[in-house]
């Protein structure tokens, strides 16, 4: 048997980044915390909104350096605003930042527990002892608790919120305790929505807006209104032990034109990697003048981001879809768009690949022959992440990890001392954890090369080439290895 790792400070680091999901960042003390680039990265997916974002950023420097109170969740936040503007989006962002998955989110919306009954379903009662909200929290700690519209629930349900916010616990009806100190509580509400500006005041000077697309500063006029109007609300609405438990109270404002603008551009660039187009060999080009006019069809400042998307679906989406219905799927396309009025234009042209002569189109050709390869090799991992083979080792590593937790919950010490021993099944059993690690690894990899790949394809940037065929060629041999592993694994019965 292959001697096991001699355990260390950064393996322990390590394995508990991969099991809880938290960055290293926030685990290792030797990396430091970057401000500028963590303000940017949400800057980039929350946008529009630099106050929420600096506060955010301010909350994380925080939780890293272990200033934030104990006994408590990690932070407490309520965003307050008018819908569409990025609310969600934040808390999203926040669970990707710290779980490396924008879906790692404990997702509540109020409006489903406006009366007393529906409320006693969060922590268990006359039909059952286990609530939905203890029961998700207790299986997954290291989590976002997102409590969505939150001013449409009952008010029982703040006395719920009491316990979490001031404790950090809260106990169901079968007197079970469930800590909430690993756990962001985000909080979103509408208050003073519709009564801020009537959705257009903060927008007068659209002249300004339009030729300064810099986003609303916190000393503007808008953004100070904002900030008062919708605090008031706050104030008004909570009682008063409840709102001096909450940790910061984030409003976000109202989007302009510059930001819709923004947003239209990365709804397009989203538009990019769905299957339908990261799947097929399909160059798609969208102008300027075709994303500013969905942009001002999708301009509506008391509904935020919402309207573009509409517009994003109706005007593009849905005559994109008309358009590559009549094609093949295995035909090489050049789409073209462009604005003819009040209407979007589309069509589609068959590539011709060989015999162009021009330079732009031989660097076409080579871009599409790396797309190509590369999707290639992704589908490859696909496949050897799927077959029968790894899931058959995923059954004897997920068995193993059931019967390691029922020793732990019958408390038989012994046996756990015979799991975690110096044997051959022991070095085994993580052996096969490291193999499917580096599968998997190996997928995303070749997930990401593509992406890249396609983009660039898409948006007629520059690809090195010379670089990308180094990146597939690693690619190619990594699933080779790969390969050999789990057939020497597989056929040998071990590592």
């Amino acid at each position: 048997a292959r001697e096991i790792d001699k355990i260390s400070p950064k393996i322990v680091t390590d394995a508990f980044s991969r099991e809880t999901g938290l960055p290293l960042l926030l685990l290792d003390e030797s990396i430091r915390f970057q401000a500028d680039e963590t303000r940017q990265w949400f800057s980039q997916r929350v946008m529009g909104q630099p106050r929420a974002v600096d506060l955010v950023v301010d909350l994380l420097a925080m939780v890293k350096t272990r200033l934030t109170r104990p006994g408590r969740p990690i932070a407490s936040l309520l965003f307050i605003g008018p819908t569409g503007v990025g609310k969600t989006e934040m808390a999203k962002s926040l669970a990707e930042f710290m779980y490396q998955d924008r879906n790692r989110i404990v997702r509540f919306d109020m409006s489903e527990y406006a009366d007393p009954g529906s409320v006693e379903r969060l922590i268990g009662g006359s039909y059952s002892t286990v609530g939905t909200l203890c029961k998700r929290v207790r299986e997954e700690p290291f989590t976002v608790v997102l409590f969505d519209e939150l001013e449409k629930a009952d008010l029982s349900f703040f006395d719920l919120l009491l316990q979490i916010l001031g404790d950090g616990r809260l106990t169901d009806a079968g007197g079970r305790v469930t800590s909430f100190t690993n756990a962001f509580v985000i909080m979103t509400s509408n208050l003073g929505a519709d009564t801020y500006g009537h959705g257009v005041q903060g927008f007068a000077n659209t002249t300004e807006s339009a030729t300064n697309p810099q986003e609303p500063h916190d000393d503007s006029p808008m953004v100070q209104d904002a900030v008062r109007h919708f605090s008031q609300k706050v104030r008004e609405f909570f009682r008063h032990e409840l709102f001096n438990r909450i940790d910061r109270i984030l409003p976000f404002v109202p989007l302009d034109r510059s930001t819709i603008h923004s947003i239209a551009k990365r709804e397009i660039v989203q538009l990019l990697r769905r299957d339908g187009l990261a799947q097929r060999t399909v160059h798609l080009d969208i102008p300027d003048g075709v994303i500013a006019f969905l942009a001002a069809r999708g301009y509506e400042p008391q509904y935020g981001a919402r309207p573009l998307k509409r517009a994003v679906q109706r005007r593009l989406v849905t005559p994109l879809a008309q358009e590559l219905n009549q094609h093949g799927t295995d035909e090489i396309l050049k789409i073209q768009t462009k604005l003819a009025g009040t209407t979007i234009k589309i069509h589609a042209a068959r590539e011709n690949l060989l015999g162009a002569g021009q330079q732009q189109s031989k660097i076409q050709d080579t871009v599409y022959a790396l797309a190509e390869r590369s999707s290639h090799i992704r589908r490859k991992a696909q496949r050897l992440v799927s077959c029968s083979a790894a899931q058959r080792l995923r059954d004897e590593v997920y068995r193993r990890e059931q019967a390691e937790k029922a020793e732990r919950k019958k408390g038989n010490q012994r046996r756990l001392e015979a799991l975690y021993s110096d044997s051959s099944e022991n070095s085994a059993y993580w052996e096969q954890r490291k193999l499917l690690d580096r599968i998997s690894s190996h997928l995303i990899d070749s997930l990401q090369v593509e992406e890249e790949i396609r983009i660039k394809l898409y948006t007629d940037q520059e690809v090195d080439q010379r670089a990308y065929e180094k990146k597939l060629d690693q690619l190619k041999s990594e699933a080779a290895d790969r390969l050999l592993e789990l057939f020497l694994m597989r056929a040998t019965g071990g590592p």
